[in-house]
C-alpha cells in the first residue's frame, strides 16, 4: 500500500466516525463466524506450494472481510433494502459473502480458474467463469441488476504482448473500449441501477502509475461521473443519456 492509499483508507474511517467503527467491527465478527475455518486451512494446505503473494490474499480472511466491508458501507449494502449485485473480477468471492450477510443476491463472475473456482466453492459462492474481452458483447449474466461493482479491475489492462506488438498505444482502455463496454453492460441493469468500479494502477507502459487512460478519464468526467482517487462511479442514467 502505498502512502496515497493509506491516507485514502483513514480518511473514510475518519468520515464513519467512532460508533460506526464499533459497528463494523460487530459485522466483521459476525461474518467471520459464518466461514467455513477448516475447510479454509484444508484448501490453503492444497495450494500451499503454489501460493504467491497474490494469491495468499486470498486466504486472509480478516483482511478480506475488512476490504469488502469498506465497499459495503460506502455502497450503504448496510442500510439498503435487498438488491441484486453482479460482481466483476470476483476472485474468491469474499464480497458476495459481505453482502449477502446484508441480504443481497451477488452474482460473480471472472476469468476461468481452478484456484478462484475452489476458494469460492469453499465460501458457497455464486459464481460464473467469464472472460471480459475489449469490443466483444458480454452474456447474459441472470440480471436484471440494481448494481454492478468490480474491485481491483484488471479487465481494462491491455496485456504486454498486445503493447509490444504496436496494435494499441495506450496500456489502459481507451473511451471507446469503456463506451462498448459500459453500454452493452447497462443493459443487464435496471432502471436506476448503477456501477462501482475500484480500479487497479498500470505497472508497465506509456500508461504507469494511472488508473484510467487519459481518454477514458476524460470521458468519465465529461459524463460526470464521481472519481475519487481510484474509486469510480456513476449511474446507468450517465452511460445511456
Amino acid at each position: 500500500m502505498n502512502i496515497d492509499q493509506y491516507i485514502h483508507r483513514l480518511s473514510i474511517l475518519k468520515k464513519m466516525g467512532f460508533v460506526r467503527i464499533l459497528k463494523l467491527i460487530t459485522y466483521w465478527y459476525n461474518i467471520r463466524k459464518l466461514i467455513n475455518q477448516k475447510a479454509f486451512t484444508k484448501i490453503r494446505s492444497h495450494y500451499k506450494k503454489e501460493l504467491n503473494k497474490r494469491k495468499t490474499k486470498y486466504f486472509n480472511i480478516d483482511f478480506q472481510i475488512w476490504n469488502h466491508l469498506r465497499h459495503a458501507i460506502i455502497l450503504q449494502l448496510d442500510k439498503s433494502k435487498p438488491i441484486r449485485i453482479l460482481d466483476i473480477g470476483c476472485g474468491g468471492g469474499m464480497f458476495s459473502i459481505v453482502s449477502a450477510y446484508f441480504g443481497h443476491e451477488v452474482i460473480g463472475i471472472d476469468a476461468p480458474g481452478k484456484f478462484h473456482a475452489d476458494v469460492a466453492a469453499v465460501l458457497g459462492v455464486k459464481r460464473k467463469e467469464h472472460l471480459i474481452r475489449p469490443l466483444e458483447p458480454q452474456p447474459s449474466f441472470g440480471g436484471p441488476f440494481d448494481l454492478i461493482t468490480a474491485f481491483a479491475t484488471k479487465f481494462d489492462h491491455h496485456t504486454f504482448e498486445y503493447y509490444k506488438n504496436g496494435l494499441k498505444k495506450e496500456m489502459l482502455w481507451s473511451d471507446e473500449e469503456w463506451s462498448y463496454f459500459l453500454l452493452d453492460l447497462s443493459k443487464q441493469l435496471n432502471n436506476g441501477g448503477r456501477f462501482f468500479f475500484k480500479l487497479n494502477n498500470m505497472k508497465i507502459g506509456c500508461d504507469a502509475g494511472r488508473f484510467l487512460s487519459k481518454s477514458a478519464e476524460r470521458s468519465f468526467l465529461n459524463m460526470d461521473a464521481k472519481l475519487d482517487y481510484n474509486y469510480l462511479s456513476f449511474s446507468k442514467k450517465q452511460v445511456t443519456k
